[in-house]
């Protein structure tokens, strides 16, 4: 299955999002949370522009069709988070918050307990006015 960059988006935000409600109150994914959220605007792609083109960066560092495969979301989504932290300090460990590989590491269970299946197939299929609740 292909995702273009903004639907490889939603599928990144949403496990991202799943992450912090399983987890608790971790500040920083909040933030980025907050800033990435591509259902408060339209055309639906982050909430704040600089981060629609790191997001567009990360993705085009592996495609650059404007698509990815299923199988190239999560490495999209990875380096995106190792940039935001190094570029932008969005995740800082001073305060206990979780690094960027800290992320990922969490975010493996998603993978292997299917709901990153289920989250990609949501967001190739949704349709553009639905947001992450409808999963």
């Amino acid at each position: 299955m292909k995702l273009s960059y903004q639907r490889a988006l939603w599928a990144a935000y949403s496990v991202l999002n799943e992450l912090y409600k399983e987890k608790g109150d971790t500040i920083r994914l909040a933030e980025i949370l907050s800033e990435m959220n591509p259902f408060l605007f339209i055309p639906r792609t982050c909430a704040d522009p600089a981060l629609w083109v790191e997001w567009k960066k990360c993705c085009s560092k592996i495609d650059d069709s404007g698509f990815l495969t299923s199988e190239q979301v999560m490495p999209a989504l990875e380096d995106f988070l190792r940039v935001n932290e190094e570029e932008y300090s969005c995740f800082d460990d001073m305060d206990g918050d979780y690094s960027a590989d800290e992320i990922i590491r969490e975010l493996s269970s998603f993978m292997k307990n299917g709901t990153w299946n289920k989250i990609l197939d949501w967001a190739a299929t949704a349709n553009e006015i639905e947001d992450d609740s409808a999963l």
